[in-house]
C-alpha cells in the first residue's frame, strides 16, 4: 500500500524543527531521535522527511522496519546495513568501485560484523574520494546528506537494534561529509538506554 504522508499543514512544528536540524552544519547534533508511542505519527514524518530530502538531491538513504511487511526482510536489522551500502553507490557512483574492490577482496565481508561492514563498505570508500579531493573538486559535502531509519523498535532482535545504534554512533565521526541521521523508534528502554548511557553517544551530540 501506498507510505503513510503528513496531510498538508498538518506536523508542520516536527517537519520544520528535523529540516531545521538537518540543514545546520557548525555545532549541530549528528542524530536526531524522533519518539513516540504506537500510532503517534512516526512513520508520517519520516516518509515525509526522506521524500523532501529526496527532491533536494540530499536523501543519502532510508529504511523502514516493519513486523508486519509481508518479507521478513524489513525486521532483519542484518539487512540495513547492506541496503545503506546499496543506497550509497546510487547517490554518489563514484564510491561503488571502491566498494566492488572491498567486496573482492573479501567475499565473505556480509558475514562479518556490523562495524566491519560499516568501515569497509561505506566509511573507507568515501575516505577514499575525500583523499582524491573528490567532494571538493565537485562541491559535494558542502550541504548536509540526510540518512533516515524508521521504526528501529521494530528490528526484531533487540540486541541488533543496539549493536547498530552504537556502530552508527561510532562511524559517523569519520565520515568525511556532513551526514545526519534521522531515527524514529518507540521509546523503549534498552534504545533509549542506548542512546543515554553507551560510551559510543558520549562524544557526539544526540
Amino acid at each position: 500500500r501506498d507510505p503513510p504522508h503528513c496531510a498538508p499543514k498538518t506536523r508542520d512544528g516536527i517537519i520544520r524543527e528535523i529540516k531545521k536540524w538537518a540543514n545546520s552544519r557548525e555545532g549541530s547534533a549528528m542524530i536526531f531521535w524522533l519518539f513516540g508511542s504506537a500510532g503517534a505519527g512516526k512513520l508520517a514524518i519520516c516518509q515525509t522527511i526522506a521524500e523532501i530530502f529526496k527532491r533536494g538531491g540530499l536523501l543519502l538513504g532510508n529504511f523502514f522496519f516493519s513486523r508486519s511487511a509481508a518479507s521478513t526482510r524489513r525486521s532483519n536489522g542484518n539487512h540495513l546495513l547492506p541496503t545503506l551500502i546499496h543506497q550509497l553507490q546510487e547517490a554518489i557512483p563514484e564510491t561503488r568501485p571502491y566498494i566492488k574492490e572491498a567486496i573482492r577482496r573479501d567475499e565473505k565481508i556480509f558475514d562479518k560484523t556490523r562495524a566491519a561492514q560499516i568501515l569497509e563498505l561505506y566509511v573507507k570508500p568515501l575516505k577514499n574520494l575525500h583523499v582524491r579531493n573528490f567532494f571538493l573538486r565537485h562541491n559535494v559535502g558542502k550541504k548536509v546528506c540526510l540518512i533516515v531509519i524508521d521504526g528501529l523498535d521494530e528490528c526484531q532482535d533487540p540486541d541488533v537494534q543496539c549493536d547498530l545504534l552504537s556502530i552508527i554512533a561510532d562511524s559517523i565521526k569519520d565520515l568525511p561529509i556532513p551526514v545526519r541521521f534521522l531515527i524514529a523508534s518507540r521509546p523503549e528502554v534498552r534504545i533509549k538506554d542506548t542512546f543515554c548511557h553507551n560510551p559510543s553517544f558520549q562524544t557526539i551530540n544526540l
